[in-house]
């Protein structure tokens, strides 16, 4: 049981591991441990203090080292834990975060910005606003031919405006759509198959609830009123 109390909680729940996502960044556990020595020193300087009688009692002396010494055994242990807690801590916040790799940073926000053309896109096609879709497609596609050939075109309404735009055959009816809000705008994003719906899904800007492609018939919007 001794064992067990003077084992410090630093040492077993915080990690000085120097890879971001393993360390511990919090200081509930070095808290922990410095109540814990404080209650123990507290409660040895309070029989040391009281301990003035043990000159003239044996008795009295033999009470004193029955409690104070395991009172320092707890304390101990546990104020060097704490230290080495805080310590570890501290050198985990002091760590680089992964979320400042500028490569990761410029991938983000290429992302959002794919996203950003994407949901405008769909917009218009609901509206029948091909001509803009069609102008959007092209920034697309200059963006990221990746984003713009695997999601961006596979959109069932996108797709129907820009065959009505280019006299290119439609893709055909959707199968699986998915509501998400991007760009600060609610849209809903409809794909032929299912398996390029769950792609969509995954390509989604970070941050964003991850939705569920559901089997539907979305609206065509109208694709005619381009025209007018």
């Amino acid at each position: 049981m001794l064992a067990l109390m003077a084992t410090g909680c630093s040492w077993i729940g915080v990690s000085s591991s120097k890879a971001p996502l393993l360390c511990t960044d919090t200081y509930q556990m070095p808290i922990i441990d410095t109540a814990v020595a404080a209650a123990a020193g507290g409660a040895f300087g309070a029989l040391a203090y009281d301990n003035r009688g043990c000159k003239n009692d044996e008795h009295y002396c033999g009470y004193w080292v029955v409690y104070a010494v395991p009172l320092a055994l707890i304390a101990i242990p546990y104020l060097i834990s704490a230290a080495t807690g805080y310590s570890s801590v501290y050198l985990c916040r002091d760590l680089p975060d992964a979320n400042d790799d500028p490569h990761a940073s410029r991938q983000r926000a290429a992302l959002d910005e794919d996203w950003r053309l994407m949901n405008a896109a769909v917009v218009a096609s609901r509206a029948g606003d091909c001509a803009k879709v069609q102008s959007l497609e092209q920034s697309t596609r200059e963006a990221d031919a990746g984003f713009h050939d695997s999601i961006f075109v596979a959109d069932v309404g996108i797709s129907r405006c820009l065959s009505h735009v280019s006299n290119r055959p439609s893709s055909g009816a959707a199968t699986y759509c998915f509501d998400a809000t991007t760009d600060n705008e609610p849209t809903t994003v409809c794909m032929q198959s299912e398996a390029g719906c769950k792609h969509a899904v995954e390509m989604l800007p970070a941050g964003i609830p991850v939705p569920t492609c559901v089997a539907r018939e979305p609206a065509a919007g109208n694709v005619d009123a381009g025209q007018r």
